[in-house]
């Protein structure tokens, strides 16, 4: 069931248009800030989901989450349609009323309907044809194409070894692993965690063989801190983005992404040596770091430029695509860090991502 889940998550993700539609909805100076914006609330939901797991299991945690999901279900049904995608299809009268919808009575709806006019026409002279298909049969011709896919393929690789993603799908085992002094397993025993067999401890409670171990407070605690910091390097990044260049910005986050890594690595392993426990709160600082440089571009402009790099005549397609491609990546590297994790431990494996990035 888990894996169905998470296949239907990954349709869902195919299918939604979030960033496509507010780049065809907002000016120019607009777009990245509010594009990016939509990480934040990414972020106070881990936070959330954080807080409540102190005080639930997941199962009552995942009944809850359902309210949002089903609230922005309803929500979809009454936000007008893209103006770019009615004038695609030839629905002028609807197109205008879409923009009085989303931009006020006094808009000039004519003039911007003129301009996404000239400029689909002017998109759809470049293939033969006048069709998306031959965009693909004729792909060495479209250098518009091939151009921003290959670039969001490469920051999309680099997105992987930023180390963050299997830091957020992961966050409460490993700090659960680092800052937990109760976990110790002796001859002969078996650790349980209660959040994941509650049936099996129930039956074997009473063994000597088996040790129950509980998730510490303190794993949730350092979720939600890192929580906090991925929303605040969004919120900051998204209003730098209307000052500076954002490959200057990406260059800032890559530079202090490998340093974060690199001490994150370092903290891991004074750990495993020393058992301190002031090390183990370092690497809680130095994640905390590495989430927040790590936003600032590595993690962000990949999925910004999915939105705004390609045609508007086939961004939905192309997007959904670069999606996909990212989403599989991501899986690789969740289901391989482990493995990773065994072989080489924690300091090995994000010393491995930093030397890599």
């Amino acid at each position: 069931m888990m894996y169905i889940s998470r296949l239907l998550v990954g349709i869902s993700h195919a299918l939604s248009t979030t960033t496509v539609y507010t780049v065809e909805i907002l000016s120019n100076d607009l777009r990245g800030p509010c594009d990016i914006m939509i990480s934040s609330f990414r972020a106070l939901g881990s936070i959330l989901i954080f807080i409540l797991g102190i005080y639930f299991r997941w199962t009552t945690i995942a009944c809850i989450a359902l309210v949002v999901p089903c609230v922005a279900l309803l929500i979809s049904l009454i936000i007008p349609e893209s103006p770019v995608y009615l004038i695609y299809r030839g629905k002028d009268v609807q197109a205008e009323k879409s923009m009085k919808r989303l931009y006020g009575p006094k808009f000039d709806s004519q003039e911007k309907m003129e301009n996404i006019k000239f400029n689909l026409e002017a998109l759809a002279s470049r293939r033969s044809g006048g069709k998306k298909r031959y965009y693909l049969k004729e792909i060495n011709k479209h250098p518009e194409v091939y151009k921003p896919f290959g670039i969001i393929l490469i920051l999309t690789v680099v997105q992987m070894f930023s180390g963050a993603s299997v830091l957020r799908g992961y966050v409460i085992k490993i700090f659960d692993s680092i800052l937990n002094t109760n976990i110790s397993k002796g001859e002969n025993q078996t650790i349980i965690e209660v959040n994941s067999t509650m049936n099996v401890v129930n039956n074997l409670v009473n063994s000597d063989c088996v040790k129950i171990h509980t998730v510490s407070n303190l794993a949730y605690i350092s979720g939600i801190i890192i929580g906090i910091f991925r929303f605040v390097s969004t919120v900051f990044l998204a209003r730098q983005l209307t000052k500076h260049r954002r490959r200057s910005m990406y260059l800032i986050s890559m530079i202090l992404s490998c340093v974060c890594l690199l001490l994150f690595a370092l903290f891991c392993m004074l750990r495993d040596i020393h058992k301190f426990q002031v090390f183990g709160w370092f690497t809680v600082v130095s994640a905390c770091f590495l989430v927040g440089s790590v936003q600032l571009g590595v993690q962000t402009l990949p999925y910004l430029y999915s939105g705004e790099l390609f045609p508007s005549d086939i961004r939905a397609i192309c997007k959904s695509v670069s999606r996909s491609v990212a989403t599989l990546m991501l899986m690789l590297s969740l289901k391989l860090f482990p493995g990773v994790v065994n072989y080489l431990q924690l300091s090995g494996t994000f010393l491995l991502f930093g030397l890599g990035l």
